[in-house]
């Protein structure tokens, strides 16, 4: 069945030429008549085609799309390829492959379906955390999600040297995603958000008790985030993520008492934050916008998108 899905893919693509090279959009497959039926039974035609890219003719992958996927994408048109229907079909397609899901979030961040192309990062990234592709794409999408959904105010951060709380509460639930699958615990009341652009995005880390209210229930949103709290709320993640607490730290400048040690042990052990030279954690001092930024999307390589 494969190689005749393969023999079907080959007959639809432009004539060959006198170089003996088959052309399918930008794949260029080269072969020779001595090596026709290694190369039909081969996947590289597959592989490049499904992924938009060009081959040597030399590789010779894995098994990679469903043959019923392959037969689905031969039925769409070929101006249709980076459309809505070459999505849908690999969407469908049940192998959950690599190249397949890599090509399919190409396509949906082409259509600027951002949601719908992180979902498929996300299941790259669940066959390997550690795909480079995969999270530098997978950044990506978040990135332009961001700036699509996000006012003003949200764009300011990087370059902000301060941030407030309310950024943090934006931060935290715009670029950790995996926490938009996480189930809401009680509501918290929070007297004095009505008025902040953040609203929404504080009312749901706030249910999630990745941030808390205060004692007198006002959440404080343009209070200025300091090193403690950025660990606090990076290690409320880790935990309800269920990261294994490995190689706690030990800030020389904390009481085992001391509210924030567990918090700066944890996200210290874990690499998202440093200790100065002498050891010393400092919770005390005002976060940049670029190191919340920077601190969260090493949280995301962890805790996956």
């Amino acid at each position: 069945m494969r190689c005749a899905v393969l023999l079907v893919l080959a007959l639809i693509t432009t004539p060959a030429s006198a170089s003996g090279t088959l052309f399918a959009n930008d794949l260029a497959l080269q072969y020779s008549s001595q090596e026709r039926e290694k190369r039909l039974i081969c996947e590289a035609f597959v592989d490049g085609f499904l992924a938009g890219l060009s081959t040597d003719g030399n590789a010779c992958p894995t098994p990679e799309a469903s043959e019923e996927t392959m037969a689905a994408l031969l039925a769409v048109p070929q101006e249709q390829l980076g459309t809505q229907e070459a999505a849908t079909v690999l969407e469908a397609d049940p192998q959950e492959e690599r190249q397949v899901l890599v090509r399919l979030g190409e396509i949906l961040a082409g259509l600027r379906e951002y949601g719908r192309a992180l979902e498929a990062y996300r299941r790259v990234l669940a066959l390997d955390p550690r795909d480079e592709e995969g999270l530098r794409r997978s950044r990506e999408v978040r990135e332009a999600l961001e700036l699509l959904q996000m006012p003003e105010e949200y764009r300011r951060i990087p370059s902000s040297p301060t941030i407030t709380r309310a950024d943090l509460a934006a931060l935290l639930m715009s670029k950790v995603t995996m926490l938009s699958r996480q189930p809401p615990g009680p509501a918290k009341v929070a007297l004095d958000i009505s008025g902040s652009w953040a609203r929404d995005q504080i009312i749901r880390a706030l249910a999630l008790d990745v941030l808390d209210v205060y004692s007198n229930h006002t959440f404080q949103p343009a209070a200025i985030v300091r090193r403690g709290d950025l660990a606090t709320a990076v290690q409320r993640v880790l935990d309800l993520a269920k990261t294994p607490a490995t190689n706690l730290a030990n800030p020389t400048d904390m009481s085992q008492s001391n509210l924030s040690r567990y918090p700066a042990a944890r996200v210290v052990g874990a690499g998202l934050m440093d200790l100065t030279e002498a050891g010393a954690f400092e919770a005390w001092r005002p976060v940049s916008g670029q190191e919340a930024v920077d601190v969260l999307e090493g949280l995301v390589r962890l805790v996956g998108p």
